[in-house]
């Protein structure tokens, strides 16, 4: 129940906030601004890698666990290019949901038997919320490039047994350039850069030793490239795939000794969706 009321109040938000910024822009190529005009709908698959290591609080250096797996997920997004601020001005509004399990490889806890000696299967529930804005400009009749500034929040929640769960979340925010190209009709390809940082990192655990603490930030990149094609005026078919990468710092040791040590994921996304044009 709870996925299904965070994926209605999003779509509510998305229908009410969108059509207030719906007055088309009136300069640009007419595929590249339907294709900015739209509401999607889109199946996802997550291709996660996660990995911890030592070499702090006495720990040894190297692998300490990871996390590596395919997990399944769909989202909602709107986007709207409209004339209402600078001209050419770029909404996107994105929620998606991710479900499923990946391969875990690590060790017992107080365990000499090092890295690889435990093997087992976690569950992840994946939440990411993000909106941006930005403002395009036409460099010829058939490209756009648009920089946007971008907001987002992220939240996994990582089962790694039936007694112990961990979630870990942050913000972030940071500079995003869009590449689009109509080379022709009805179709439109695009390029995607993003640089920035995150923020209010932190993990909070069902584990009375490390309930919850915070966590170093780090720099969040992410590049992607997709496609849309217009099957008729309204209705467009999408793809896209994207690689994000991002870290946490080690948290402050607990008073029963314990601490979550360093992280890094790189994520690589495949999406397949429809859009409704509007």
């Amino acid at each position: 129940m709870r996925i299904l009321h965070t994926t209605l109040a999003v779509c509510s938000a998305v229908c009410l906030i969108t059509p207030a910024f719906a007055a088309k822009s009136s300069t640009g190529n007419a595929d590249i601004l339907a294709a900015n005009n739209q509401y999607s709908l889109y199946l996802q698959n997550t291709k996660m890698d996660y990995a911890e290591t030592g070499g702090s609080h006495g720990s040894a250096p190297g692998l300490l666990d990871t996390e590596n797996g395919n997990i399944p997920g769909f989202g909602l997004s709107a986007t709207s290019m409209s004339d209402w601020a600078l001209g050419n001005d770029y909404l996107q509004f994105d929620f998606n949901y991710s479900n499923g399990n990946t391969d875990y490889v690590g060790s017992y806890i107080n365990s000499n038997a090092g890295y690889g000696s435990l093997k087992s299967s976690s569950t992840a529930h994946i939440y990411n919320y993000s909106a941006r804005y930005g403002k395009g400009f036409n460099t010829s009749k058939q490209t756009m490039l648009t920089p946007y500034v971008e907001l987002g929040h992220h939240r996994w929640e990582r089962g790694l047994s039936a007694t112990q769960d961990e979630t870990y979340s942050h913000s972030y925010g940071g500079l995003g350039l869009l590449l689009q190209v109509a080379p022709v009709n009805k179709l439109v390809l695009n390029a995607d850069l993003f640089y920035g940082r995150t923020f209010q990192s932190k993990i909070s655990t069902n584990s009375y030793t490390l309930p919850e603490t915070t966590l170093g930030n780090s720099s969040f990149k992410r590049y992607g490239v997709g496609a849309d094609y217009a099957f008729s005026q309204r209705f467009h078919g999408k793809i896209s795939y994207s690689h994000e990468s991002y870290s946490y710092g080690i948290s402050d040791l607990s008073s029963y000794g314990y601490y979550e040590p360093n992280s890094s994921t790189k994520n690589n996304i495949y999406r397949v969706g429809i859009g409704y044009a509007f």
